[in-house]
């Protein structure tokens, strides 16, 4: 099972487009992790944030009510233990402030 981080890499299409550096990225190759073919997942200390690569548009998931500050980005499940992510919905198994938390919510792209 994969322990280490998550890369992502956005490449554009056209000159006009930039380059983007994903170092929290969650991702399919993880097998506790299920991202739906078109979406781009990633953490902070606050949030988990969905893109859906068709459109940019951005959906936040809160972490915790009062933010992490010990993540060890280079050992993903220390944090969050499984994740299934689609267009309309969120659920995250996370594991933080010595207790696990789940988020099962709707998704909003803005």
């Amino acid at each position: 099972m994969c322990h280490g981080r998550g890369y992502l890499l956005h490449l554009p299409f056209d000159k006009d487009g930039a380059t983007r550096k994903f170092t929290s990225a969650i991702n399919n190759f993880d097998p506790k992790f299920k991202i739906e073919e078109g979406l781009a997942a990633y953490y902070d200390n606050t949030f988990i944030y969905v893109e859906d690569m068709k459109t940019g548009e951005v959906a936040k998931q809160l972490l915790t009510d009062k933010g992490v500050t010990d993540i060890d980005y280079d050992n993903v499940h220390s944090l969050i233990d499984s994740v299934n992510i689609t267009k309309s919905n969120i659920y995250a198994k996370l594991k933080a402030d010595k207790k696990e938390i789940e988020h099962n919510n709707p998704l909003t792209f803005k």
